[in-house]
């Protein structure tokens, strides 16, 4: 969890996945209601209504490092390249590939998405999903409590 000032978040110095040195990224996060996406059943357009009204911006300050920046990227560009090379399949008809590479693109997404993200909002506070535990040490102890752990850690 982190405190906002206005609609700005500061994290502490360190990357958020392994508390190395690295450097400093401003991300604008925007975050909605989870029960927002419930209009997705009727439609995007019906969605597009509470989604625009409920919706927070938040612009974050973290630190993320070398390794973990260059792991996030490469794997959005595989599945961008995944995602096109599906598209050639299409089009020249060669279905059989059309399935491993579906299962990379998902594996590339699921990766890309193990980033820093926004799991709730309110008074004032962010909570923060995706954080490494040697990134939680760094909060004070009030703060990295609330942090909920990766599934499977045990603490």
């Amino acid at each position: 969890m982190a405190d906002l000032q206005g609609n700005q978040a500061q994290l502490p110095q360190g990357c958020y996945k392994c508390n190395r040195q690295g450097s400093i990224k401003n991300k604008r996060f925007v975050w909605v209601p989870p029960w927002t996406f419930v209009f997705l059943l009727g439609g995007v357009f019906l969605m597009a209504i509470p989604y625009l009204f409920f919706k927070r911006i938040v612009r974050v300050q973290y630190t993320v490092c070398q390794k973990h920046n260059t792991r996030h990227k490469l794997a959005i560009a595989a599945a961008w390249l995944s995602f096109s090379a599906i598209i050639c399949c299409i089009i020249l008809e060669l279905f059989t590939l059309m399935l491993p590479l579906l299962v990379f693109m998902v594996v590339s997404i699921v990766v890309a998405s193990d980033s820093l993200r926004i799991t709730k909002m309110g008074e004032g506070r962010i909570w923060l999903a995706g954080c490494g535990p040697e990134f939680r040490k760094l909060l004070p102890a009030w703060q990295a409590s609330e942090i909920p752990s990766p599934k499977g850690s045990g603490g």
